[in-house]
């Protein structure tokens, strides 16, 4: 749980633009037997073979150490959780070019199919195989890695083919990179948003009504990067006692929850005249028409799905509530 925590925590430090790096230089060797080290457990436990292969221009890297052994950890644990006992995972550490390091981990797990292969790297997803087969993972420690070696300047790459094994490499800038040489999406205005709006909502009151305190605790920091108050309901009744203490601007209200739901907390809340007209942010991990609609006529105005990621939330957040020194 705090692992899951402490990765959802990372995602949402890189959203907002405040993740700090200490680059350094640092033993290959070091890291990749810390990384062994943390997965001993899961390792032995499936017998498997672990290979390791560092180049001797490699047995020196510069970059940040904690934030690659966490990619290096992810990836190999990954590789762990696909691959069948008695089976092997090899790790190599090469210079391919004069500044640029390359780091990869193969395995001889169950693969990846072709389509799911451009979705790897996405927050939250998780292969159709990882799902029938109960490999449990919640789809962050990829995304993760792949943010972590961005922040770099690097990118991160899978080969793969079902039932024969799969290949994740990175490479990592031996020089600083620099902001103007990274990559950039179509998208990255729309991504940015989360780090423009950091601090901008300083002292606007948000009511969070959720029950579940992963998410709980993911939404919380979101929100506090933004600059909000928040107060928390963990059930409708605590939510209706709440709303009148700390009179908010907005409710990010979870519809599943013990004692009082999110349905009947909205009715009740819209009853009030105080808050006709409060924003109410529907939050449910269901995506189900009938739900949604049923949430709309409750009186919600919009929806999140869970879980949420921080560019929807900024979205939302500026729907309906402006940033410091912006005109209504």
């Amino acid at each position: 749980m705090l692992g899951l925590v402490n990765q959802l925590l990372d995602v949402v430090k890189l959203d907002a633009g405040i993740m700090e790096t200490e680059m350094t230089r640092f033993s290959t060797q070091e890291m990749v037997d810390a990384v062994l080290n943390v997965l001993d457990i899961q390792l032995t436990a499936k017998k498997l073979d672990i290979q390791i292969c560092i180049a001797p221009e490699a047995a020196e890297l510069h970059g940040d150490k904690q934030k690659c052994r966490q990619i290096l950890v992810n990836l190999v644990a990954n590789a762990a959780k696909y691959t069948p006992s008695a089976g092997s995972i090899a790790i190599r550490v090469e210079m391919t070019g004069p500044d640029l390091a390359s780091i990869s981990v193969a395995d001889t797990g169950i693969g990846i199919e072709p389509e799911e292969q451009q979705k790897i790297f996405a927050e939250f997803h998780q292969t159709q195989t990882a799902r029938e087969g109960h490999f449990g993972g919640t789809g962050i420690g990829l995304s993760l890695a792949r943010r972590l070696v961005e922040l770099h300047g690097g990118q991160i790459f899978v080969k793969s083919a079902t039932g024969k094994g799969s290949t994740f490499w990175f490479t990592l800038p031996q020089t600083e990179a620099k902001r103007d040489e990274e990559p950039q999406r179509e998208d990255a205005q729309r991504e940015d948003a989360p780090a423009r709006l950091a601090g901008q909502f300083a002292g606007r009151r948000i009511l969070v009504v959720e029950d579940n305190e992963v998410d709980l605790i993911m939404i919380l920091d979101m929100l506090h990067v933004f600059g909000f108050e928040t107060t928390v309901a963990r059930n409708g009744r605590e939510a209706m006692e709440a709303a009148k203490t700390c009179d908010p601007e907005l409710v990010i209200m979870d519809l599943r929850m013990p004692v009082m739901d999110g349905f009947e907390t909205t009715k009740s809340l819209r009853a009030v005249p105080a808050f006709k007209d409060l924003p109410i942010v529907a939050l449910s991990a269901s995506v189900d028409k009938a739900a949604l609609e049923r949430a709309m006529e409750a009186g919600c105005d919009a929806h999140l799905p869970k879980p949420v990621q921080s560019m929807e939330l900024a979205e939302m957040l500026q729907r309906f509530l402006k940033p410091e020194g912006q005109s209504p």
